[in-house]
């Protein structure tokens, strides 16, 4: 297991761009997050959060992963299955 130093700590922004491309038709959680460079199970747990909190979801301070890194990601990504 990781130690709390080792932890991403990601923004509201990309927890947010993260789960529209999950919910873009042709996409599934596994793909984004494999394109993100995320774990699945983050997509999930952030799914339900956004559910159940709705615009209270993601009140913390982020600081992982800008916008530029969010688009290098996805460029980088080439889809094989």
């Amino acid at each position: 297991m990781a130690d709390a130093k080792d932890r991403r700590i990601y923004t509201k922004e990309f927890k947010q761009d993260a789960l529209n491309l999950s919910r873009t038709p042709g996409y599934t959680a596994a793909l984004a997050a494999k394109k993100l460079g995320i774990a699945e199970k983050n997509i999930y747990r952030w799914r339900k959060e956004q559910e159940s909190k709705g615009a209270l979801a993601f009140p913390g301070n982020g600081k992982e992963a800008p916008a530029s890194v969010i688009r290098q990601r996805k460029a980088s990504f080439t889809y094989t299955g």
